[in-house]
């Protein structure tokens, strides 16, 4: 995720693949829903999560200060019977900065907030984990539920942004969010940016981040600590 300002890398997402022994590297479309119906996602979820937080840490000492990783949490994962880590109490017995990590989730668990899903955000906020709903505008919350949780950030569903200069009901929508974002304080993703016409449109509508193709495809962590070894990481 670069910062539009200027271009830098300012945080990066933790992207799960699965290494299959006959089929390659799957995305999580082809084993997430499984894995929650089976009751395996929150071992997962857990799993990814504890990565994620030190490989921030280790991404932060090589910069010189805090870098953020963002984790994402499906909506099974806030169920109230869920087993699982306390994702709050893991980085406070780390001693790690809780904005070292954000954890995104969709548009849904905020529509019809549970007992157990407002306390679980509630403690992710406390322990000063920022919070960000992904997708946002393919579902049916408002910015002002987005206030109402905590939440930190709006990531722009991809579904926005193809062919936007030829689409001005498109963009209007966009300029609408980015500026009520803004005026709720909430700092505003991008995703899927393809190409630098929507990247400098984006720049000009004032949103913060961005994310997608034209910056990086996915990579491994190895790859991602040279790309931020080399300078493209800005403070």
């Amino acid at each position: 995720m670069v910062e539009l300002v200027d271009g830098g890398i300012r945080k990066a997402e933790a992207l799960l693949r699965w290494s299959h022994p006959q089929r390659g590297l799957l995305p999580p479309a082809e084993f997430i829903g499984l894995a929650e119906e089976i009751g395996l996602i929150n071992q997962i979820g857990d799993w990814v999560f504890t990565e994620a937080a030190a490989q921030a840490r280790q991404w932060g000492e090589l910069l010189g200060g805090t870098f953020q990783v963002s984790v994402n949490k499906s909506s099974a994962q806030f169920a109230a019977h869920a087993q699982r880590l306390s994702w709050a109490a893991h980085m406070r017995q780390l001693g790690q900065a809780g904005n070292s990590v954000s954890v995104e989730f969709m548009e849904g668990v905020l529509t019809n907030v549970s007992e157990a899903a407002g306390d679980e955000l509630a403690s992710l906020h406390q322990a000063g984990i920022e919070l960000a709903v992904d997708h946002f505008g393919a579902g049916a919350s408002s910015i002002a539920t987005l206030k109402k949780f905590d939440v930190d950030y709006l990531e722009i569903d991809r579904s926005f942004l193809p062919d936007i200069g030829a689409d001005a009901g498109k963009k209007t929508i966009l300029e609408t969010m980015i500026a009520m974002a803004h005026r709720l304080g909430l700092r505003v993703i991008a995703e899927g940016v393809e190409t630098a016409k929507q990247r400098d449109w984006l720049r000009e509508a004032d949103a913060d981040y961005a994310q997608g193709f034209l910056f990086s495809e996915p990579v491994p962590a190895e790859q991602f600590s040279a790309l931020l070894g080399g300078g493209q990481a800005r403070h």
